[in-house]
């Protein structure tokens, strides 16, 4: 009994702290709350203390509304004059000077006609492809030579002529063309008539097709389709002479190798002559395989006395007549071989070749000859392909479309 009593009283006893601790836990938190509540109505209150302080500051700092909408005013007007200002700047120092300079111009320039047209150099031996785009574009040869053309047409020695034909810068430098557009010399800025010629004579040269593009400006219509065709004619001339004077001179080379092979041949077959007739022999071959042939037969005719000797040796006949003749005549055929031998290899004794030399030397001439006439052929079959080349690669200058004028000069067209 006492035990259990002890331990209820125990029991008790937590309960009554766990319940202490509970309300002073809410004590404490009611408390925290209240604290937090505290400072937040505290930090707001001093919040809006400091905007109210800060707007009293801007109060004082910034004007009166009457002071702002006067200031706002007076920059609106200053803004509205000087708009005024520059458009009236911009009517006086761009658009009525540059309606006085059209003004000026229209009464004062003379109008240029302009004579188009569309120029090819082509030949036989220039070749074409087509571009992917299906553009039919020159070869290399029209190009070269398109742009050859183009050069001579920008060039002095073209002016040069057009001046001896016409006088067409005479023309252009007088009172003929109006000052703006007129021809002068200009030191200060290294400029001569020649430099200003792209106001009255442009080319242009179209890298895909090759063709050229001619425009001549002159104050009128026939004045211009005459100084085009003019030009034509000129360009055309000095590209046929640059295309003659290259074919001349390629021509030129192949006769002079021609010529030295003909030389050589000649030389080649008079030297082969000389050795025929001081050598008495016309082919030392034929007479060496003569010769060998003598040999030859000697050679067989002593083996066959060689042959009746051996016999009658050993049939034991031995001193005889016809032994002692049939010894006599192979000797004999033996230096008459020797004889033979002795001319195929040394010299006779009135200081002329061997057979042997002879025939080297005859060899030697027969193949300088024959060098010769292949070289000649060559030659001529070089020199005939030369002069096809010459004939098939003429440049010929073409005219796609014909120099013609617009009805209006450049200038109102382009107004």
């Amino acid at each position: 009994m006492t035990q259990s009593s002890e331990i209820e009283k125990k029991n008790k006893e937590e309960e009554r702290i766990s319940k202490w601790r509970q309300e002073r836990q809410k004590v404490a938190e009611k408390e925290k709350q209240q604290r937090l509540k505290a400072k937040k109505t505290e930090r707001e209150e001093e919040e809006k203390a400091t905007a109210k302080k800060l707007e009293k500051e801007a109060e004082k700092l910034l004007p009166e509304q009457d002071v702002l909408d006067c200031k706002q005013a007076t920059h609106m007007h200053m803004i509205t004059s000087k708009r005024k200002k520059n458009q009236m700047s911009f009517l006086l120092f761009v658009i009525l000077p540059t309606l006085i300079y059209g003004i000026i111009l229209k009464v004062t320039v003379v109008p240029l006609y302009g004579a188009k047209s569309i120029l090819a150099v082509t030949s036989q031996n220039s070749s074409e492809s087509v571009s992917v785009a299906g553009v039919m574009t020159g070869g290399t040869d029209s190009q070269k030579d398109a742009f050859k053309a183009y050069e001579y047409i920008k060039s002095k020695a073209l002016m040069d002529r057009l001046e001896e034909e016409m006088s067409f810068i005479t023309l252009l430098s007088s009172d003929y063309i109006d000052p703006f557009n007129r021809l002068s010399d200009v030191g200060w800025a290294g400029k001569s008539k020649q430099d200003q010629m792209d106001r009255f004579i442009f080319v242009a040269v179209d890298i895909q097709t090759g063709l050229l593009s001619l425009e001549v400006r002159t104050p009128r219509k026939d004045e211009a389709i005459r100084v085009s065709k003019l030009i034509v004619n000129k360009t055309s001339e000095h590209l046929n002479n640059l295309s003659d004077d290259l074919f001349l001179l390629k021509v030129a080379t192949e006769e002079k190798a021609v010529d030295a092979a003909r030389t050589d041949l000649k030389e080649s077959k008079s030297k082969l002559l000389t050795l025929q007739i001081e050598s008495g022999e016309q082919n030392p071959l034929a007479h060496i395989k003569s010769v060998y042939k003598q040999i030859a037969e000697l050679e067989a005719q002593a083996l066959d006395l060689q042959n009746k000797i051996s016999r009658a040796e050993i049939a034991g006949v031995r001193q005889s007549t016809s032994i002692n003749l049939l010894v006599k005549n192979e000797a004999e055929l033996r230096e008459r071989i020797l004889s033979y031998r002795k001319q195929l290899v040394y010299p006779s004794s009135d200081g002329s070749l061997s057979l042997n030399s002879l025939l080297q030397n005859y060899e030697l001439a027969m193949l300088d000859v024959k060098i010769s006439e292949e070289i000649l052929v060559s030659s001529l079959q070089s020199l005939m392909l030369v002069r096809r080349d010459a004939a098939q690669g003429r440049a010929l200058f073409q005219v796609i479309v014909e120099p013609a004028t617009a009805d209006l000069p450049l200038s109102l067209i382009h107004i």
